[in-house]
Order: C-alpha cells, then sequence, then structure tokens
C-alpha cells in the first residue's frame, strides 16, 4: 500500500505542472476553456501540497 500512497503524491505533483504550464494554448485540457489566474494558483497549491506529501512521506519512512 506504500507504493499508492506514494503514486498519489506523484498525481498530484504532475497534475500540478499541467495546470501551470500548458502545452500550446492556455486552454483547459477536459473542457477547452481558456485558463484564469485561479486556475494557476490551483496548479502551484497541488504542485506544493504534491511536494510536501512526498517530503512527509520519505521523513516518516526515514524515522521507521
Amino acid at each position: 500500500m506504500q507504493i499508492v500512497r506514494y503514486l498519489a503524491w506523484a498525481w498530484l505533483i504532475i497534475i500540478g505542472v499541467i495546470m501551470i504550464v500548458p502545452v500550446g494554448p492556455p486552454i483547459c485540457i477536459a473542457c477547452g476553456v481558456a485558463l484564469t489566474t485561479t486556475d494557476y494558483v490551483l496548479g502551484i497549491v497541488s504542485l506544493v501540497l504534491g511536494v510536501l506529501g512526498f517530503v512527509s512521506e520519505f521523513r516518516s519512512a526515514a524515522v521507521r
């Protein structure tokens, strides 16, 4: 089950990167609507949460 937790944090990081750095015009990959500042902020938040989750997982694994 440990691998699922790592994959969940990695997925959060990937989604954050996709939201911040769109390929081509800045549009939503699901609905085609242009991205707004809120979307970029949500991308940054998900990226930060994913990185913090990875760090906490590795720290807790090192303590065990």
